[in-house]
């Protein structure tokens, strides 16, 4: 439903697609920062993975770069067809 208007909009050079994946990026990054670190926090700590807080702060780390990393790779699948 994006794709029209975004590619309109790129056409009539309103804005490059960088800035789009950029800005919906960073609408969406509560969203992607909020769920998440509830969910890791609850099991983190109910779960007894690691009493240590360093521990706990580092795996956090860890999670938002795997969220990230996801976050643009699903960015990118919708904006560009794949031939496999």
């Amino acid at each position: 439903m994006e794709r029209p208007v975004i590619n309109k909009e790129r056409l009539g050079g309103y804005y490059r697609l960088s800035a789009y994946v950029l800005a919906k990026y960073i609408s969406e990054l509560p969203i992607i920062l909020i769920f998440p670190t509830f969910m890791f926090t609850v099991v983190f700590w109910v779960t007894g993975l690691n009493t240590s807080f360093l521990s706990y702060l580092q795996m956090l780390g860890l999670m938002y770069l795997c969220t990230a990393l996801a976050q643009v790779c699903n960015l990118l699948n919708h904006h560009h067809h794949w031939p496999f």
